[in-house]
């Protein structure tokens, strides 16, 4: 058994992540029944999406997983994902009203 702790971003410790895991949340780890274990990335909004990824795989999509994090804080399932520059950037020009 391989064990990682909730404090790595690795895949399995991520939400995302459908490989075979054990939540241990006293000890705040997940333990995968071996080393190379695999599992689908279920990220929405990732270029792993769908793809087979090992435990020990990182990526910049990477959430934490409730069963050894605990719940996050703010309503459960709201996730926004900002893509680009902020929309008070100079780029995006404001109505002016006259």
């Amino acid at each position: 058994m391989h064990t990682f702790l909730a404090s790595t971003r690795r895949c399995a410790t991520c939400r995302w992540w459908e490989g075979e895991r054990i939540a241990d949340r006293a000890a705040g780890a997940a333990h995968t029944p071996r080393h190379a274990a695999t599992g689908r990335c279920r990220s929405p909004v990732g270029w792993w999406s769908g793809r087979l990824k090992q435990a020990e795989s990182t990526c910049e999509f990477w959430r934490p997983w409730e069963n050894i994090h605990g719940p996050l804080p703010g309503r459960a399932g709201t996730e926004v994902v900002m893509l680009g520059p902020p929309m008070a950037y100079p780029v995006y020009p404001r109505y002016q009203p006259r």
